[in-house]
């Protein structure tokens, strides 16, 4: 049996699993056998654009499951199970059903639409990919030419080409497929070929920043297609436009389209809006309204919104910008939820500040993470508990762990969660696990009206910690 856990399923499904009129909008059911514990949750990870979007289900008494999930275009997603997970090729609007033995996952063979499928499908799609002569990579990259080192990236090109041949004439694949897999290779020359703008003169102790190579030149962009936009769901278009998009600003600035080395965000955000055109123009703006909810104040946002709404074309910018301008209107104007970072105090300050500003009520806490799957099925859970007590009688407060921040406040924004949440640093998180002394999150913690501890290890949201609070506060 093939023992690694990446391994991509090159195949488009069309199956009944009650398919969803949207026409993003992908469905994936099925069975699990031989499941062990039905808190084991399943994930999904999709990532279009350059936004991943995690999606969580559990596994009900007699081993199905079902999981909805926005795809705009066809590609990969990521399928998780405890800490092993596959990648499976999905098209929008897809129903799949995917059965599966959790004894033996991923190494087991995995059942589609009654047919069974086996997993070196995945693993033979990999070698195209082996045998990549890094150190040569490095060697050329130091010492040689820019033309000298594109000769070599043609080479390499032509060889994963001839790879990806072999692999299609062996399987039978869908045409979705074989367009992504050579954009694959193709934008993993260019992200290449990009690079080689800086790593040639760091390698040979110059300024990388400063100075390009002498021969250096962007030739190579007239072979590539911008607009094709399943090109999103590949991870080489993706590093390659990160590459792209310091270059361009870079550039400008040498040019004297930007005036400062260091622009601040509406410098770079009209220099991009005005200077690029279809995905290009959308990936960047994208990223750069990201940075501006980040490190602008609530007026800033809702002034430029509607502007910079108005020229995105693709609905996946659409959807980003979006979904970040809701999450900022609702710490703007919910002023009950607070995200605090308290990063010079220790764990132990933090929670005597707690108890001492919760004087009289019980604090309820919940550790949890943005990558975290229990963590975020509880939420809803969480809320209702929220809903039933006041806040006069319970104190609820978070403590996020090991997360990004603007995830976390996607989330807290999504569940409509009440109180405090601090966000800690890792020293922080890795301080909180050695004093409440867990392994695993989510975490619950409670402590009573006169600040003891009831329980390191509390009940999870639900009747039975719904019956005890009431108890508590009856006492």
């Amino acid at each position: 049996m093939i023992r690694s856990s990446i391994i991509i399923f090159c195949i488009i499904l069309l199956v009944s699993c009650v398919k969803s009129d949207a026409n993003y909008e992908t469905l994936m059911c099925g069975t699990v056998v031989n499941y062990q514990d039905l808190s084991s949750k399943i994930q999904l990870s999709t990532p279009d654009f350059f936004k991943w979007e995690n999606y969580f289900t559990e596994i009900d008494s007699t081993g199905a499951f079902k999981i909805k999930f926005t795809k705009y275009y066809p590609g990969q997603i990521w399928f998780r199970y405890n800490k092993s997970f596959i990648k499976i090729y999905v098209h929008p609007g897809d129903s799949i059903v995917f059965n599966y033995d959790a004894a033996s996952f991923p190494e087991s063979e995995f059942e589609f639409e009654n047919s069974t499928f086996p997993n070196q499908l995945g693993q033979e799609y990999e070698q195209i990919w082996k045998e990549i002569p890094y150190a040569k990579y490095d060697s050329i990259t130091a010492h040689g030419s820019f033309s000298e080192f594109t000769v070599f990236i043609d080479s390499e090109e032509k060889r994963l080409e001839r790879n990806l041949q072999d692999f299609i004439k062996s399987k039978h694949l869908s045409s979705h497929f074989i367009s992504w897999a050579k954009t694959d290779i193709k934008f993993h020359s260019a992200n290449e070929l990009i690079r080689y703008r800086w790593l040639n003169p760091y390698y040979n102790g110059k300024e990388f920043n400063k100075v390009y190579p002498l021969d250096f030149n962007m030739d190579f962009l007239n072979n590539l297609n911008f607009s094709n936009i399943g090109a999103l769901n590949s991870e080489k278009y993706n590093d390659f436009l990160q590459e792209y998009y310091v270059m361009l600003l870079h550039d400008a600035y040498k040019e004297g389209f930007i005036v400062s080395e260091n622009p601040d965000l509406f410098e770079k955000l009209d220099y991009i809006n005005s200077n690029t055109e279809g995905i290009i123009h959308d990936y960047f703006l994208a990223i750069m309204y990201g940075e501006i909810i980040v490190k602008s104040d609530w007026r800033t946002i809702d002034t430029i919104t509607s502007k910079l709404f108005s020229s995105l074309a693709y609905e996946p910018a659409r959807e980003f910008v979006r979904n970040y301008y809701e999450t900022a209107q609702y710490f703007h104007f919910n002023k009950e939820t607070l995200i605090t970072k308290v990063k010079e105090k220790s764990i132990k300050t933090i929670i005597n500040e707690i108890i001492s500003e919760n004087k009289g009520k019980l604090i309820y806490i919940n550790i949890w993470a943005v990558w975290c799957s229990p963590c975020i099925t509880s939420m809803p859970r969480l809320r209702e508990m929220q809903d039933i007590f006041t806040e006069d009688d319970i104190s609820f407060v978070g403590f996020i762990v090991n997360s990004n921040e603007m995830k976390s406040k996607e989330i807290i924004s999504k569940y409509n969660l009440k109180g405090k949440q601090y966000f800690l640093s890792k020293n922080q998180s890795e301080e909180l696990k050695e004093l409440i002394g867990y392994s695993g999150i989510p975490r619950y913690v409670l402590i009573d009206n006169k600040g003891n501890y009831v329980s390191r290890d509390a009940l999870v949201p639900g009747t039975q910690l719904k019956e005890q609070l009431q108890d508590l506060l009856e006492e």
